[in-house]
């Protein structure tokens, strides 16, 4: 049995202007240096074997920070390496859109059909991970940390779970230092954590585990009582707000029948729901999506539940659109903070095919 603790570098100068990175690096953010740090301070009394890191330099910057003062070896391991982007490293994902519109459409939406502009398929990725997996059999009854990239990740979970490469991009989203651990034996795998970013806020005493994941059936009793409570408390249990939307007793189904539309919930450590958020079609607007039922419980505000929600649903629009809309009410303070902290733009009416007459405050985003 081995027990494998895998990471993600911290946020980077580039993941912070949405350039790909691929092969080619840039360094840390200063968040993305403390939530490394916060990281290390988590794992501190956890004992690893060894560590594996990507050779690229914001891992590896990133293990430094995690290591701190123990005396772990660490191994560079060049299976570990992001995807190989080709003509795509370096430059936004706005302009890889504009110039690539059909690859970037495969990258995201249908991996397996990709096919690369001087990089790398993700059929031959897919073997390196494989191989590097392959390769942590000898460590028996040992914690062995993998410091490396989202899409290195995803493929990694994928193999692990039996998955085709059409599922890459399932939830999860991988956040910067977000930890995921797997305990493998006798070939079986066990997901005992996955994509968990508690230990970002920490320091401030607000972390606690929390896992963002597709929208199930189960989730939808609980998500209909935040929604409304949350509305009653701000007097906005009135017709023209999602408190009298029909669906909103079966999110789950509307959000599977409906296409390219997608709901999400935040769980807490115990398998609680937490808050969720959705992403749909804007009536006929061609290429706008709305971001739809960003609720989160009162107990669970003030961690970062909104917006680890609003970054999922954002990662999935910006593969799907051109721009996000989203409706809401002025009196709502800290949410419409929280939107243009997103980089939302207050428009001046709402858009045309609007389903909510009570609102007051419009914004657009584009992806």
């Amino acid at each position: 049995m081995v027990t494998i603790y895998i990471t993600r570098h911290g946020e980077t100068v580039w993941n912070r202007e949405k350039r790909m990175q691929g092969w080619q690096n840039s360094p840390l953010t200063e968040q993305g240096e403390k939530d490394a740090a916060s990281l290390g301070d988590r794992l501190r009394s956890t004992e690893f074997a060894a560590v594996y890191s990507s050779p690229s330099g914001r891992a590896q910057q990133t293990t430094e920070l995690i290591r701190g003062e123990r005396e772990i070896p660490v191994y560079l391991e060049e299976k570990l390496k992001e995807i190989h982007l080709g003509e795509w490293e370096g430059r936004t994902q706005e302009e890889i859109k504009t110039d690539f519109p059909e690859s970037f459409d495969m990258f995201w939406n249908a991996p397996h059909r990709y096919l690369p502009h001087g990089g790398e398929t993700f059929e031959a990725f897919r073997s390196r991970i494989a191989a590097f997996l392959d390769s942590l059999a000898y460590h028996s009854n040992q914690n062995v940390l993998i410091v490396a990239h989202a899409v290195v990740i995803k493929c990694m979970m994928l193999i692990l779970n039996g998955k085709p490469l059409a599922s890459l991009w399932d939830p999860p989203f991988i956040h910067g230092t977000s930890v995921t651990v797997v305990r493998l034996e006798d070939g079986q795998c066990e997901v005992l954590l996955e994509g968990d970013t508690s230990h970002i806020n920490r320091n401030e005493g607000k972390g606690k585990a929390m896992q963002i994941v597709r929208m199930k059936e189960k989730h939808d009793r609980e998500m209909e009582r935040i929604i409304k409570q949350s509305l009653e408390s701000f007097g906005l249990d009135i017709p023209g707000t999602a408190y009298y939307d029909p669906e909103l007793p079966h999110l789950s189904h509307f959000y599977e029948r409906t296409p390219f539309a997608e709901y999400w919930v935040a769980l807490g450590d115990s398998g609680e729901v937490l808050g969720g958020v959705g992403i749909a079609p804007f009536a006929e607007e061609e290429g706008v999506c709305e971001l739809q039922k960003l609720y989160v419980k009162p107990e669970a505000q003030g961690r970062g539940t909104a917006k680890a929600l609003m970054e999922t649903a954002l990662d999935y629009a910006a593969r799907h659109y051109e721009y996000c809309y989203l409706e809401t009410v002025e009196k709502l303070e800290a949410a419409n903070r929280l939107y243009r902290k997103f980089g939302f733009s207050l428009l001046e009416e709402a858009l045309a095919g609007s389903g909510h007459g009570a609102m007051d405050s419009w914004y657009k985003k584009k992806l």
